[in-house]
């Protein structure tokens, strides 16, 4: 299908939709597919389009039928989501091509803002953005595209123009469908009209720019321009240009700025006041690249005579910096540091480490040691203490101030007339001088063993009852008191003769003779150790009881 582009520039050579000498009957149709071309140019123009695809990968269905890209193509879209990065486009699936300034340089992150309308021309190579909406301070580049968008709306009404020179020659040539042409010399007129607007909103373009300029030269009594660098050396980062030691903002001890902004103006007396709080944390610094930012805290700052060193403090931030791109560097101030008290509290010329302080008069201004310690573990000593008022016991308890009374404040009666309910456990420790009356000794009561092994284990009783049957057994011990303490048990042991009864190695008999064993009655045997089991004396003291 024939589009705008397949036009003539010489009228005589337009002859492809009304050729010398056609019939008035076809002079209808042919008026109709011009109009047709017109139409479909004028809606590619007028961004009417919804650009698809993503924020930085756009796709856009025209209205034309095209099937290549050609020079000075022309087309306006709507942007659906604002760009995060370098942008490219696809028309009607022909290929992907670079947006770009027409200075060549890519798309920053927010330059193409979404809901706005976007002019762009093919130049051979890449896709040029001649006009657009501008969400960050622009250059004078951006302002210089904004003239080429008006210049190139110029060329649209010329070539508008010899559509309507060309429709007049149709009049000329076909007289007799002069009603018919007419109406699409009137369909031209209106495609001038439109281009003439689109004149227009650039001028309204470039006089918005203008207007964004000013608001960045307000902006930067506030906040410095700069062109951001990945580079992480702290040294000289070059003219109006801010990094970072760290590729990760969250992970940045150090930030490099040069004296000048990004438009040449000497921001050093600004940039070297940021320390010159009295204040550990001199202030707050925000820099911010579009929707992108990284906020610190700036502890210290050292001026290298054409550029300056701070000593920062992550604080939190959001989004990737992108290289080579326009940035601004907030400051907020913390204020000095407020004044001392009057310093009249005193102490001793030197301390003991971990010493609690006490006050030594009544004026509240004289310290000295108190001779109470608390080291790095939390643990409290004290060299020597006396209580003068009740003490608090821990856990619940009202406290006192000796012994007995804590006792009672605990609930326990004297110790010397004392009744215990309940297990009481020694924990192995030593009960010096009891006198034991009515005591008796917890027995474990084994019952058959049923043969095999049959282990004795201490912790149960050290009176046992068992009872030989089935078949052969063997006994083992353990649990025995540690070495150095007598340990013994007493075994009771029923029908020890009516099997086979084997002891374990370390039991020494008398003679080294195991005794016999009674086939039905009950035998009473006595083993002791010294030496937590590693040998037990062994002694049959009673036997055939019935």
């Amino acid at each position: 299908m024939a589009e705008i582009n397949s036009l003539e520039i010489v009228d005589a050579d337009n002859t492809a939709r009304f050729p010398e000498g056609m019939l008035v009957a076809n002079v209808n149709n042919s008026a109709r597919s011009l109009e047709g071309i017109i139409a479909r140019f004028y809606k590619d123009l007028n961004s009417s389009v919804v650009a698809g695809g993503t924020a930085d990968v756009l796709t856009v269905a025209a209205n034309q039928t095209l099937t290549a890209y050609y020079d000075g193509m022309i087309l306006g879209f709507k942007i659906a989501s604002t760009n995060t990065g370098a942008v490219t486009v696809n028309v009607d699936g022909i290929g992907a091509k670079a947006v770009k300034h027409p200075d060549g340089s890519a798309m920053a992150a927010g330059e193409l803002v979404a809901n706005s309308k976007v002019l762009m021309v093919y130049d051979g190579t890449n896709f040029q953005v001649i006009s657009y909406f501008l969400d960050v301070a622009v250059s004078a580049s951006a302002t210089a595209a904004a003239g080429s968008a008006a210049a190139a709306a110029a060329d649209a009404i010329l070539t508008a123009a010899d559509v309507v020179s060309t429709n007049a020659d149709v009049v000329s040539t076909n007289a007799d469908a002069a009603t018919t042409t007419q109406d699409a010399i009137d369909t031209a007129a209106d495609v001038v009209s439109t281009a003439a607007d689109v004149v227009s909103t650039n001028a309204d373009v470039v006089s918005t720019n203008a207007d964004v300029v000013t608001t960045t030269a307000i902006a930067n009594s506030y906040a410095v321009s700069f062109n951001f660098s990945t580079t992480t050396a702290m040294a000289d980062p070059g003219s109006g240009v801010i990094r970072f030691n760290n590729t990760s903002p969250a992970s940045t001890t150090a930030i490099v700025a040069d004296d000048l902004d990004a438009d040449g103006t000497d921001q050093s007396a600004y940039i070297i006041s940021w320390d010159d709080s009295t204040s550990t944390n001199k202030g707050t610094l925000t820099v911010r690249q579009g929707t992108v930012f990284a906020t610190f805290t700036v502890t210290g700052l050292t001026d290298n005579a054409g550029w300056s060193e701070l000593a920062v403090t992550y604080v939190t931030g959001a989004g990737t910096f992108v290289d080579a791109t326009l940035s601004f560097a907030g400051f907020r101030r913390t204020g000095n540091k407020g004044a001392t008290g009057d310093g009249d509290v005193t102490g001793p010329s030197s301390s003991i480490d971990n010493t609690l302080p006490r006050y030594d008069s009544t004026t509240g201004k004289l310290l000295q040691g108190s001779g109470v310690t608390v080291d790095d573990s939390n643990n409290v000593g004290a060299a020597s203490l006396t209580l003068t008022t009740d003490l608090a016991v821990a856990h619940g308890g009202t406290g006192s101030s000796n012994a007995s009374d804590a006792r009672t404040a605990l609930g326990a009666a004297a110790l010397g007339a004392n009744t215990f309910t309940g297990t009481q456990s020694f924990a192995d420790n030593i009960a010096s001088r009891p006198l034991l009356q009515d005591y008796g000794e917890i027995v474990n009561a084994i019952g058959s063993t049923g043969g095999g092994t049959q282990d004795i284990d201490l912790t149960l009783g050290n009176v046992i009852t068992a009872t030989v049957d089935t078949s052969a057994n063997t006994f083992t011990f353990s649990n025995p008191t540690a070495t150095g303490n007598n340990c013994g048990f007493i075994l009771y042991l029923t029908n020890g003769g009516s099997q086979t009864v084997a002891w374990p190695a370390s039991v020494d008999f008398p003679a080294a003779t195991a005794p016999t064993l009674t086939e039905a009655g009950v035998d009473i045997l006595v083993f002791n150790t010294t030496d937590a089991g590693t040998r037990w004396y062994g002694n049959l003291v009673g036997a055939a009881y019935a």
